[in-house]
């Protein structure tokens, strides 16, 4: 069985975010960001809302708590600049999404539920159309040798 390894080249990591960001694809974008900065598992990514982000005024928080699935434990997730820039391109995209505190961040946009979708898919286009970057399968290095290739 073949394992994938994180991404750590700082190239490659720019390079998909160009791409996402060039394909309009910003709740991807802010995913693989908040993923990449955070190294929460994908589970725990997919069951933010946002209220995690905003406060009750709507202004973007410095920093926020969430509790892990899996190993139960509360983690403080820190609000870089990174984050906050592609966030604020994200609520500009997405301009109702930001009204109702317990809207999921990563939506289905059929549906405007939360979205279930794997992580892999999301830059599978861009592992396409560069053969630089290589398709995802995992977010944190604690997490990369329990992902499966193929």
């Amino acid at each position: 069985m073949n394992f994938v390894e994180p991404i750590r080249d700082r190239k490659k990591i720019t390079q998909v975010r160009y791409l996402l960001r060039g394909q309009g694809r910003f709740r991807d974008l802010l995913l693989f960001v908040v993923g990449i900065n955070t190294a929460l598992r994908i589970s725990d990514l997919l069951d933010l809302q946002i209220t995690h982000f905003l406060d009750d005024q709507g202004k973007i928080q410095q920093r926020f708590w969430t509790k892990e699935k899996k190993p139960g434990k509360r983690q403080e997730v820190v609000i870089n600049e990174s984050i906050r820039e592609i966030l604020e391109e994200y609520l500009a995209a997405y301009p109702g999404i930001g009204e109702k505190a317990e809207n999921f961040v990563f939506f289905n946009p059929k549906n405007n539920q939360k979205w279930a979708t794997y992580f892999p898919f999301i830059v599978s286009g861009v592992s396409s159309q560069s053969r630089e970057v290589p398709t995802i399968r995992s977010l944190s290095k604690s997490h990369a040798q329990t992902q499966p290739v193929g």
